[in-house]
């Protein structure tokens, strides 16, 4: 999906509660461009949806007759043991119908550990975006059954790595990795992490590798870009330095102390 439009779905749903930079956005849409590059077709799920506001970006990156299909406890918030978000029904499928034009596949509403790799699908799936429980045993299940449903060329947004506030998520990278040497770790950024079977991982590292995609979607200046090895791999890093991050705080408290000036 081009810069423009992801641009356009993320201003239009900015007012839905959730968790979705406009940088996270623009990655995502660079490699669904990619996908359809090399004509790889097919459905997409996401575990947590809360109210939506990512899937709306996962849905308006379809073409017929693929479908988003979605799993989330919604409001049986007493399953949500690691209190990882609060979902809606009734408000994901307002905001859902209100910026997207495609229709909805399945709705799982049950907890994911529930799910089944024949009841999801197996190899069904080109992009697999997990965001439900952040222990660690509920981010393993997530992406061992992921793992199973994804089709060969597809990859695994993976939500909060690498956050102190969620250590079971990293533990559960780090172990999947270990237990499933057929994957990889593609690019890390914007709060989410890519996974992908080696197969295909060195044709999506070259094409993030390559300015001018990164330029055609704008994960230019401020923002930085490399490489460090992470789990016998090499990661594709995007991030702000830390001196741009200072200099917008240092920008905000200069507006904030000239607001308060000006009342006197």
């Amino acid at each position: 999906m081009e810069k423009s439009v992801v641009e356009n779905i993320v201003k239009q749903s900015k007012a839905i509660e959730g968790w979705l930079s406009r940088e996270a956005a623009l990655l995502i849409g660079a490699l669904d461009t990619f996908q359809k590059s090399l004509s790889i077709t097919g459905d997409i799920f996401e575990i947590g949806v809360h109210h939506g506001k990512s899937a709306v970006l996962l849905n308006n990156l379809l073409q017929a007759p693929e479908m988003l299909h979605i799993c989330d406890i919604f409001d049986s918030q007493e399953d949500n043991v690691s209190g990882s978000g609060s979902g809606s029904r009734a408000i994901f499928e307002a905001n859902l119908q209100k910026y997207s034009n495609q229709p909805l596949g399945k709705i799982h509403a049950c907890l994911s550990t529930d799910l089944t790799p024949d009841r999801v699908g197996k190899k069904r799936y080109r992009i697999f975006h997990i965001d439900g429980g952040h222990n660690k045993d509920e981010a393993l299940a997530d992406l061992t059954l992921a793992a199973l449903c994804i089709m060969d060329q597809g990859i695994l947004i993976v939500d909060d790595p690498f956050r102190y506030e969620w250590p079971g998520v990293t533990e559960a990278i780090i172990e999947f990795l270990q237990t499933h040497q057929e994957f990889t770790s593609i690019v890390v950024g914007f709060n989410k992490l890519i996974l992908a079977r080696k197969i295909i991982a060195e044709q999506y590292k070259a094409f993030l590798d390559n300015a001018s995609s990164r330029s055609r979607f704008g994960l230019v200046t401020p923002i930085s870009y490399k490489q460090l090895p992470f789990a016998g791999g090499q990661l594709r890093i995007f991030f702000i330095p830390s001196y741009v991050q200072n200099q917008r705080v240092g920008l905000v408290s200069k507006v904030i102390r000239k607001i308060k000036g000006s009342f006197g």
